[in-house]
């Protein structure tokens, strides 16, 4: 069951239209699904769970993204 959560939550990302859930990547473990990668903002980060938030077999999301801040020189 948990590579069938992880494909389905990684499937569900990748076929996003917003490219940048297309670079994050899952692992689940006993319905935790965790949620690794960078994106460049907290909206995008929270879209992920969104996306995914449904999924048969999903108790907890663990959401590892990093938002990545860009500085303006």
């Amino acid at each position: 069951m948990s590579a069938t959560l992880q494909r389905a939550a990684e499937s569900r990302l990748h076929g996003s239209h917003d490219s940048e859930l297309h670079e994050i990547h899952c692992t689940s473990h006993l319905g935790v699904l965790t949620l690794r990668g960078k994106v460049s903002t907290f909206s995008v980060r929270q879209k992920a769970q969104e996306l995914i938030k449904d999924l048969e077999g999903l108790d907890i999301i663990d959401n590892q993204i990093e938002v990545e801040t860009v500085t303006v020189p």
